[in-house]
């Protein structure tokens, strides 16, 4: 998104934001990472190491050096990481539990669990039943997808078919890397990330220059075609069809500037002045 080299991986100019969680009403998360101020936070992200490409991680890694950005690992030995511990008694019947650590880098270390591990375990029996997945393997996708969800993130990034249709409201958030990708762009944009267009040495893309280049890089023929409204105006001495063509220019860049901040709107948590509609339930 900020390296034109970096499209190898996807065509990230198609793509629509997805959606991702709020936090929970018992137990808010602290911030939102699609608000600016003190009510921001990084953008946390779990990555799923057994299902995304090492070039794919390593793009996302690149973005943790700013300051909205967090992603976490499942790969042993990388950090920072979650890893699935052993199994442990609560005092209400929860149907199995088991603890997750989080490993740092340098010694750092903590600890939560996931619940309701029995009711995954059957789930992941049943989908291997179903498919060629080995029920260990469909078994650890759950439970990470669990821990992200768990730990507040944002989204788990993988590309388990198993956990991208889930179709149930309550399933953790789940994306694939470009949806991923997309999440930080916003991120980093909302937050004011003055590192956008750093590759392009002495230009920095603030506010309106990002959405101006962008829209020209979405409508590529519209240079041809303004370039002939000017030539026309020239021609016929008559500047109406040069203002038409430069206001379509400008109203679809203010279309793109109007798309982010309806989406990082739609990302914070829910309040009587954003959502003033009652939710039942």
């Amino acid at each position: 998104m900020l390296r034109v080299a970096d499209r190898r991986l996807a065509d990230y100019s198609q793509l629509v934001i997805p959606h991702t969680r709020y936090g929970r009403r018992a137990r808010r998360a602290d911030g939102s990472a699609f608000a600016t101020g003190a009510a921001g936070r990084p953008l946390k992200l779990v990555v799923d190491d057994d299902t995304i490409l090492p070039d794919e991680v390593s793009l996302l890694k690149t973005f943790t050096e700013q300051p909205e950005v967090e992603v976490w690992r499942s790969a042993a030995g990388a950090y920072p990481r979650f890893e699935i511990g052993d199994t442990f008694e609560t005092p209400f019947p929860v149907g199995g539990a088991l603890s997750i650590y989080t490993r740092r880098e340098g010694g750092g270390a903590g600890v939560f669990g996931v619940y309701g591990t029995d009711l995954l375990r059957t789930r992941a029996e049943a989908l291997a039943a179903e498919t060629e997945v080995l029920p260990d393997d469909a078994f650890k996708a759950l439970v990470m997808a669990a821990a992200s969800d768990e730990a507040d993130a944002d989204a788990f990034v993988t590309r388990h078919p198993l956990l991208l249709d889930a179709d149930d409201a309550r399933s953790p958030i789940s994306v694939t890397p470009a949806d991923a990708m997309a999440l930080v762009g916003l991120s980093m944009r909302v937050n004011g990330n003055e590192s956008i267009g750093g590759d392009l040495m002495d230009l920095r893309l603030k506010g309106r220059t990002f959405h101006f280049i962008l829209a020209r890089d979405l409508l590529r023929s519209g240079w041809r075609w303004f370039s002939g409204c000017v030539a026309s105006g020239v021609a016929t001495k008559d500047d109406s069809i040069v203002y038409l063509g430069q206001a379509a220019h400008e109203r679809f860049q203010r279309v793109l500037q109007i798309r982010d901040r309806l989406h990082a709107l739609a990302k914070l948590e829910p309040t009587p002045k954003t959502c003033p509609v009652k939710v039942v339930g």
